[in-house]
């Protein structure tokens, strides 16, 4: 049997956490997809659904709702933003 729930995706979920802890201003889910695939680092990608999925239950991030605009239309989306990087880090590593 393999790996299951949260050390599965440890990976992907650090990448995460680096990029929100990084940005200055809230990010969707789709500008974190974004990030993903253009970090110089490492190859890791993610669609917008899975980033969600993946921060779900995060300790020390913070999501809200904002306005944004998309291509044809101007909508409610989902965004999160760093609050406490120690936090989220401790929710990473415990088991």
């Amino acid at each position: 049997m393999g790996v299951r729930g949260k050390r599965r995706f440890i990976q992907t979920r650090r990448a995460i956490g680096v990029i929100l802890n990084e940005a200055r201003d809230p990010m969707s889910p789709q500008e974190i997809a974004e990030a993903l695939r253009f970090r110089p680092a490492r190859a890791i990608t993610a669609t917008p659904n899975r980033v969600s999925q993946l921060l779900r239950g995060a300790r020390g991030v913070v999501s809200d709702r904002e306005m944004r605009d998309f291509d044809s239309s101007r909508q409610k989306s989902k965004v999160y933003s760093m609050d406490e990087y120690d936090l989220y880090e401790d929710w990473l590593d415990r088991e």
